[in-house]
């Protein structure tokens, strides 16, 4: 099941993303920032992203890694779509490296738009957009 972020995830939601990302860090008082949880008897998955304007930004994407591969990021991308009414455009920023991401945002019809040198601390980052 796919439902909305409720302030008492909080705790779980941090602890849940540290887990996978020990760099994560972020403020749950962005008013711009919406976060969209699977679950089943836990947490599997997490989307967090921005609206501005007529535009959505993803800030992440984690699943545990052992429900990858099960359908989950993609059911979670659907949802953030389909949830989000007069929506123009999707992006988001991805390490170079990160093959699998790339290949993930790609069948959603992601284009590469720009690289943007060391985005990541060091490493490059490539703007993906999508145009709905």
């Amino acid at each position: 099941m796919i439902r909305e972020f409720k302030i008492s995830d909080k705790e779980y939601v941090e602890a849940f993303v540290r887990e996978l990302d020990e760099n994560f860090s972020f403020s749950f008082e962005n008013p711009f920032r919406e976060i969209l949880i699977y679950e089943e008897d836990c947490i599997k998955g997490i989307i967090s992203y921005s609206v501005i304007y007529e535009r959505i930004e993803i800030d992440y994407i984690y699943v545990l890694e052992k429900e990858r591969n099960k359908g989950i990021g993609s059911a979670l991308v659907k949802s953030m779509i389909k949830k989000e009414k007069d929506i123009l455009s999707v992006s988001l920023e991805v390490k170079v490296d990160n093959e699998d991401a790339i290949i993930f945002y790609k069948k959603f019809g992601f284009v590469e738009k720009e690289i943007k040198k060391n985005y990541y601390k060091g490493i490059d980052g490539l703007l993906l957009v999508k145009e709905l």
